[in-house]
């Protein structure tokens, strides 16, 4: 049986589909069911619902306040952490 994994993932400026998807594989031959989250929130929500032997945390996301160069990115990218999780 497969132990499970939860890869925590995205972000800006580096390649983090092809990454994310090296390091799946990587880990799967390593016998890891591996689930992919973007979503930081969501992660952290899955962590508090489910049992997982290993996670896996390759992120890049703030909350992007300080610089107008991250305006593109910060809708998609920018993190805060959810009321929500902060009482999990």
């Amino acid at each position: 049986m497969k132990k499970k994994n939860l890869i925590l993932t995205g972000g800006i400026r580096h390649n983090f589909d092809e990454n994310t998807n090296a390091i799946s594989k990587i880990l799967n031959e390593a016998g890891f069911e591996n689930k992919i989250e973007e979503n930081l929130n969501k992660g952290f929500e899955l962590i508090a619902k489910e049992d997982f032997d290993l996670v896996t945390v390759m992120a890049l996301q703030w909350q992007m306040n300080n610089s107008p160069k991250y305006t593109p990115y910060k809708q998609r990218w920018g993190f805060k952490t959810s009321k929500k999780i902060k009482t999990i």
